[in-house]
């Protein structure tokens, strides 16, 4: 009786045991689930206050995306005709193309395009345009469109580019892996087959007004598919294709005439600078020297925003994707059983992180854009005060290039002239911050500038004369040759002797002005 008694006291005792280790698992999944749920409700938090700031500032992207949907066909459409046919053109004769197929598209066609458009700033955008001129590509409306055209053709470039600032600028884009060659170069169709199997940027340079017939295949893309491979025939040998391999051609030709057939096959693009183009630069280059803390302000301002725009769109792109990824059911959100037990987008701290940090780069980016303003307005005031340096030095430049039309012994570089110009205006100091009329240093920086180049072109100019007096002394003496090295024992004491002479001569830039004219 006894042990029956104690069996069933047994048989409670484990009843007991297997419902204290029910409830003791039971407490840990409360406990579990309580942690979760306080996890959840703080990434609920977060994610609610995120995605109220992100709903503002898609909503206005939203509008803002629908508005220019309307334009985009026009958009495209003058955008790839500009690419096609215009890289030749001058920007005057650009910009009055542009506004003639504006006009016929809004009225003929129907369709919408900006009033304000532009090639420069609605084709591509601003962050890489920013990279192209921390790349040395100037920093002008002209060279831009060049590069535009440059970037999204389908034909191989043809650069006209006399004062080479295209070339530098293609070096620094393409970096060490460019191959650099000369048109007359032996080597050349060796050069372009290893950069065709290698997929490498080629610069082939110093075009003339024909092109190699060689370079036909090249130029007109006739690429073979076999099989998985990508084969263009060169002559007699059969190169494998790489897609990354690219082609820039160059001619320092100032005004080149090339058969119709070359249109075809190539994009001219006219990199020549104008004088507009030319006062931007300079314009740069003196407000860069003589408030150097504005231009460098405006530069860092320009590429962090251009940088955090990178950054913005690639946490947007990360957020999107994660959202669209996560699954979640409305319904088992609404259920605490179920939303419990399966995986919901408020467990999910990755998409909280990336949220986060994108509303807290929208705000930097507002606060930069604001900053940069302010700016700009400094910085075009400053402009202003030295825009008669830019028009008279460009001014200047184009008077002394069109002396080679007296005499072709008159050739002068744009880089020549760049390091006139700024030594020009390193010899004078940096205007103050509170110096409100610097007219008088402004019109000695120009005075400067004008005696300089006049100068050197002066000690050419003697030079040419010293040449021709040594022709006619060897010709009437021949057979003496100790006379004949006397004219260039005295040329460099004759050269800097008329030099400071003819500096001296001009008094003001007003006697300059009119001894040019």
């Amino acid at each position: 009786k006894k042990e029956s008694m104690l069996e069933k006291i047994s048989k409670h005792l484990d009843n007991f045991k297997s419902k204290f280790d029910e409830s003791m698992r039971e407490r840990s999944a409360l406990e579990s689930r309580k942690e979760l749920m306080k996890a959840r409700m703080i990434r609920a938090t977060e994610l609610t206050e995120a995605l109220d700031t992100e709903k503002l500032r898609w909503s206005k992207q939203y509008d803002e995306l629908q508005q220019q949907s309307q334009y985009l066909i026009g958009i495209c459409l003058i955008g790839s005709g500009a690419v096609n046919y215009l890289g030749a053109m001058t920007l005057d004769y650009r910009n009055k193309l542009v506004d003639e197929w504006k006009q016929y598209i809004t009225n003929e066609i129907g369709l919408r395009v900006l009033s304000t458009f532009e090639i420069a700033k609605d084709v591509v955008k601003a962050d890489l345009v920013r990279q192209w001129i921390a790349l040395k590509l100037p920093d002008d409306q002209y060279s831009i469109e060049n590069a535009v055209y440059l970037k999204y053709s389908l034909k191989w470039p043809l650069i006209i580019d006399p004062q080479n600032q295209v070339t530098s600028w293609i070096k620094e884009m393409e970096g060490p892996s460019l191959k650099m060659c000369k048109a007359d170069d032996p080597l050349l169709l060796r050069t372009i087959e290893q950069a065709i199997r290698l997929g490498q940027p080629v610069l082939i340079e110093n075009l003339g007004e024909y092109l190699d017939p060689i370079l036909d295949p090249i130029l007109r893309k006739q690429i073979l598919t076999r099989g998985a491979q990508k084969i263009m025939r060169l002559g007699d040998v059969e190169v494998e294709y790489n897609e990354a391999f690219k082609l820039y051609l160059t001619t320092s030709l100032p005004n080149p005439h090339y058969l119709p057939s070359t249109f075809i096959k190539v994009n001219l693009i006219n990199f020549t600078i104008t004088f507009k183009c030319l006062y931007e630069q300079f314009l740069s280059l003196v407000v860069l020297k003589e408030r150097p803390e504005l231009e460098k302000e405006r530069s860092q301002l320009l590429d962090s925003i251009a940088r955090d725009f990178g950054t913005l769109r690639e946490l947007e792109d990360r957020s999107l994707d994660i959202l669209s990824n996560t699954e979640t059911d409305v319904n088992s959100l609404m259920s605490s059983s179920s939303s419990l037990d399966s995986r919901s987008i408020l467990d999910d701290q990755n998409l909280v992180d990336v949220l986060k940090q994108s509303k807290k780069t929208s705000k930097d980016i507002a606060f930069r854009l604001k900053r940069n303003e302010e700016t700009e307005k400094s910085l075009n005031t400053a402009r202003q005060k030295y825009s008669d340096i830019a028009i008279r030095a460009s001014i200047l430049y184009f008077t002394i290039q069109n002396l080679s039309l007296l005499n072709i012994m008159y050739q002068f570089s744009l880089s020549w002239f760049y390091n006139v110009f700024q030594s020009c205006l390193g010899n004078f100091r940096s205007a103050s911050a509170d110096d409100d009329d610097n007219e008088a240093e402004r019109d000695d920086i120009v005075s400067n500038i004008a005696k300089s180049a006049h100068a050197s072109s002066m000690v050419i100019s003697q030079m040419g004369q010293l040449n021709e007096l040594e022709r006619e002394a060897s010709s009437k003496r021949p057979n003496q040759s100790a006379s004949s090295k006397r004219p260039n024992q005295s040329a460099s004491s004759f050269n800097s002797a008329s030099g400071e002479q003819q500096v001296n001569k001009f008094n003001s830039e007003s006697e300059f002005e009119v001894y040019i004219k």
